[in-house]
């Protein structure tokens, strides 16, 4: 689930000048919220594929209604709903159908389903603020069933940009627009641990899959590994050389994958941070990737070159041995968020035309 910077910077944009309206001001009104039609989903029974070089990748569903870029999405731990968010907030899509179930919520640059796919927790700008004065971050647990606000956390002082959910569902570790990465009690909002040993923005957290560590993408060229109990650093991998956007566990718990501006995917031990191998098929920035959930494919995503490269922004690959395995035929897009599903057949992609048209495609992948 990748936050979309351009959806941030317009929404703040909008906030200062909304802030700075006299009338606004004067009478200490708030705006009015921002209302945005009903989703609508295309199937294609028959798909559209194109032949590549490695493979071949299958359009089952175009999710239309988005009128922003979707900065996350993420697939219900059932794989019955695909929930996506956005400055528009929190759409939950039915995976089979298309059909929109709910839309709720407050602008979202991040999400996660709970283990149990009963509540999602979202991170991003919350849905009031005081006029003349940066908005602060907050994070929000809903009722994945009818959207309903269960609990807000309050840990934070700046946007949420990053939520995940641990897989035994106690917890949920968020990180603010800077170092500080808090982690607290997903049914009480109790702040049970503050990190803040990187020194640079996170961008990126995944849980280790028996939930005893959290690794965390740093922009200053680390990913760190440490305690989700403790805070203690475990270990400092510094295989890459530009920012780390992207972190990701494999099943298993043995490796982690990390992505970020050097166009590498680098899949490294999880223990030691000893490298297993890097991924080269990327010519630019990689700031959106998934381990399928039977540990044997990883897609990711890099910034749509819009004809300026030859880059392919989407692409599946063995996760044992690094090997090409093929790509989703697309035109100029960049892609924003994605997502497998939970039986590895699937992956649903938030799409960006331009920022002209705003959409989800379900691929198939398996």
């Amino acid at each position: 689930m990748k936050r979309f910077i351009f959806s941030r910077s317009l929404l703040l944009a909008c906030l200062l000048v909304l802030a700075g309206c006299d009338s606004l001001v004067a009478r200490n009104e708030r705006p009015p919220p921002l209302v945005f039609p009903k989703g609508t989903a295309v199937p294609t029974p028959s798909g559209t594929s194109t032949p590549s070089s490695g493979g071949l990748g299958t359009i089952l569903f175009t999710y239309r209604g988005q009128q922003n870029p979707v900065n996350t999405i993420a697939w219900s731990p059932d794989g019955k709903r695909i929930a996506s968010g956005s400055i528009e907030g929190v759409r939950i899509w039915d995976a089979a159908t298309g059909t929109e179930l709910l839309h709720f919520g407050t602008p979202t640059d991040a999400l996660a389903w709970s283990p149990d796919g009963k509540r999602l927790v979202t991170g991003g700008f919350p849905d009031s603020f005081i006029p003349g004065m940066m908005p602060k971050g907050i994070v929000k647990i809903w009722d994945a069933s009818n959207g309903k606000l269960l609990l807000s956390y309050n840990g934070h002082n700046d946007v949420v940009q990053v939520v995940a959910w641990s897989p035994d569902g106690k917890r949920v570790a968020s990180a603010q627009q800077n170092n500080e990465v808090q982690v607290w009690n997903a049914t009480t909002g109790k702040t049970l641990l503050t990190f803040k040993e990187q020194t640079t923005i996170v961008d990126g957290l995944a849980w280790s899959p028996d939930s005893t560590r959290i690794a965390s993408a740093n922009f200053d060229s680390t990913v760190h590994v440490w305690n989700a109990t403790t805070g203690k650093t475990l270990l400092v991998y510094k295989g890459h050389t530009g920012l780390v956007e992207v972190v990701a566990w494999s099943p298993d718990g043995r490796y982690i994958a990390s992505g970020g501006a050097d166009t590498t995917v680098q899949v490294w031990n999880a223990s030691t941070g000893t490298p297993v191998y890097t991924y080269h098929g990327h010519t630019g920035d990689v700031y959106v990737l998934a381990w399928s959930p039977n540990g044997r494919r990883i897609v990711s995503g890099s910034r749509g070159s819009g004809g300026a490269t030859d880059d392919t922004p989407i692409q599946v690959w063995d996760a044992l041995t690094g090997a090409h395995a093929f790509i989703f035929p697309t035109d100029s897009f960049t892609v924003t968020a994605l997502a497998w599903s939970p039986d590895s057949t699937r992956v649903a992609t938030g799409i960006s035309h331009s920022f002209t048209s705003n959409l989800i495609e379900v691929w198939q992948a398996g």
